[in-house]
């Protein structure tokens, strides 16, 4: 409607400030009548093509706004189908911990008592069941672990990330050890956001880049921090097998392996959760890789003031 006003408000000023601007120079009886009647059919004109703007405006409207009421309610759709199926993991998950603790014991004890009295076949069958339900629990605590994310409200607090790349250090302590990896922790700033998140993120990172290492080089990771104008950028810098850059947006997604657990152990869930604690602070997350020559993460967090 407001469209439609301009336009013929503003052609009926054209049309009546024009021809007064003729009549000021002309006197000529004929001419005046003339430029009347001009103005007339201008005034018809003008009116006739606002009446079928408004029409066409108002039909294109009324399509529009059908089609954004139909994708409000696919949001809303896929909005509770997404809310079902994180509640769907979380139970699951849950539920599956206690059967799946019983069965690994027990698995265990059989394997401990009755281990002599099995041939070699029978053992490779005990090791297998063992290696499996380790690998089955291992998963459900991690389909856990991600399902969580987001149902709890953002705690944000002050941060010392260096305090936070030493505790996940001392979490991988082991594979560090036995890899011989340098960890070189550049400085880190103090921030104001959501520690559990940030843990998170750092602890499947630094994981991955001592996982997927070459067995005739040494494992080098690098932890760096940038400060721009609104956001600090981190970066996990590593050595490794590298990335294929057909595959960068593959390795975000839940369960997406890009090789097999004989190569390398996992899940394919663990750059999923660095993914969507990320999506919940709002920040952004990507990569530099090359194949064979190493992988660097990279993902920003926005400035928020300290208390």
């Amino acid at each position: 409607m407001k469209i439609t006003l301009i336009y013929l408000v503003s052609g009926v000023l054209w049309i009546l400030i024009s021809d007064r601007f003729l009549l000021l120079f002309f006197s000529n009886y004929e001419l005046k009548k003339l430029t009347y009647l001009q103005t007339i059919k201008g005034f018809f004109y003008v009116t006739s093509t606002a009446l079928l703007l408004y029409m066409l405006l108002k039909r294109q409207y009324k399509i529009i706004n059908a089609k954004v009421a139909q994708l409000e309610q696919y949001t809303q759709e896929l909005e509770f189908s997404n809310k079902e199926l994180e509640q769907f993991a979380y139970v699951a998950s849950h539920d599956l911990q206690e059967p799946l603790r019983m069965v690994i014991s027990f698995i265990s004890k059989l394997e401990a008592e009755y281990k002599e009295k099995f041939d070699e076949k029978g053992k490779q069958y005990i090791g297998f069941a063992v290696s499996g339900a380790k690998r089955m629990r291992t998963l459900i605590l991690d389909l856990l672990e991600y399902s969580k994310i987001g149902k709890e409200n953002q705690k944000n607090e002050t941060i010392d990330v260096s305090q936070i790349a030493k505790e996940v250090f001392l979490l991988h302590h082991e594979s560090i050890t036995r890899k011989n990896a340098q960890m070189r922790l550049q400085e880190l700033p103090i921030i104001y956001s959501d520690s559990s998140a940030v843990f998170q993120i750092f602890y499947q990172l630094i994981g991955n880049a001592l996982k997927y290492t070459k067995d005739t080089v040494l494992p080098s990771i690098t932890i760096a921090a940038e400060e721009t104008n609104q956001e600090w950028v981190f970066s996990v810098a590593d050595n490794g097998i590298g990335i294929e850059k057909q595959y960068f947006k593959k390795i975000f997604l839940l369960f997406q392996r890009l090789h097999s657990s004989e190569e390398f152990n996992g899940n394919g869930i663990g750059l999923a959760i660095v993914k969507k604690n990320v999506d919940k602070l709002k920040g952004r997350i990507w990569l530099v890789s090359e194949k064979d020559k190493g992988t660097t993460f990279y993902f920003s967090l926005k400035k928020k003031l300290l208390p």
